[in-house]
């Protein structure tokens, strides 16, 4: 949707007023205004949790929220004079289960999961980039950038620019591991008229195909739970089941994982992955298919 995202963004820093007031910090709002064509709802979870972060862990000082333009892109950042978070575990702040105060896992240790991994999987989901800058002792700053911007007429939008009709009434299957990840992709396949169902396990893609037939798209992540990755997956399947089209999508880099998508002949989409790329990735692998 065409979103204000400074409005956007105050709305639910308005939520944190009281969290404020009762530990005594100062809230900046610095909101420039900015227009975007993107998902409101993702943007409101990874605002939400950038912030609520910020207040949890910030006992003196200050909560600064900036939105500006940069470039094509815009910028939101979420900056406070917490705890900080040590050089050696920036990079580990994404991961699942990842908690800040006990950052070894320890079962017995109640440290507070940050949620970053859910804030990652949005921005994914949605083609947002997610940086840390942080120091101990002096605080973090956690920047998204957006490449949605709406500038001057309306923006260019797939339904109307390439018939949606062509996806219409087509069945894809969805495999992936990640629960928001599977919410995302269905609900964006669903606006463009898609029959979708959805699996999280080669077992319950395997049920799917025995349950409903052969889908006209199977879209799997390379990475899966257990031994089998998504085209060794897909592979499987059309030898039992017969042909389908495939699309393969990965966040990897590694050049062994990808020269086994290669390998098997699938089309690779390489995350993040915008809503554009996807429609057209679709189109491309049932057209081929039908010829």
């Amino acid at each position: 949707q065409r979103i204000s995202l400074d409005r956007l963004v105050e709305s639910i820093c308005q939520e944190y007023q009281s969290d404020a007031e009762n530990k005594i910090l100062c809230m900046i709002l610095e909101l420039g205004h900015v227009r975007l064509f993107d998902d409101p709802i993702a943007i409101a979870r990874i605002t939400r949790n950038l912030v609520d972060n910020a207040f949890k862990y910030t006992e003196r000082g200050e909560v600064r929220i900036r939105t500006y333009s940069a470039d094509c892109s815009a910028v939101l950042t979420v900056e406070d004079t917490g705890k900080g978070i040590p050089f050696d575990e920036q990079s580990r702040v994404f991961e699942e289960f990842y908690q800040l105060d006990n950052p070894e896992r320890d079962p017995y240790d109640k440290g507070i999961g940050l949620g970053l991994a859910i804030v990652q999987r949005l921005c994914d989901l949605i083609g947002a980039q997610i940086s840390l800058v942080s120091e101990p002792g002096v605080g973090s700053r956690f920047s998204v950038t957006f490449n949605t911007v709406v500038t001057g007429s309306s923006p260019h939008h797939i339904t109307e620019s390439t018939g949606i009709m062509r996806l219409q009434g087509k069945r894809f299957y969805v495999v992936d591991n990640e629960i928001d990840i599977l919410e995302g992709m269905s609900w964006l396949l669903k606006a463009w008229g898609v029959d979708v169902e959805t699996a999280n396990s080669p077992k319950t893609t395997e049920d799917l195909f025995n349950r409903f037939g052969n889908p006209h798209l199977l879209i799997v992540d390379l990475r899966l739970r257990g031994e089998e990755h998504g085209a060794e997956l897909a592979s499987r399947l059309q030898r039992i089941h017969g042909g389908f089209p495939v699309l393969v999508v990965t966040g990897e880099t590694a050049l062994e994982s990808l020269n086994k998508v290669d390998k098997a002949g699938y089309p690779l989409l390489k995350k993040p992955i915008t809503p554009e790329t996807l429609y057209h990735a679709a189109c491309r692998a049932i057209d081929l298919d039908r010829h």
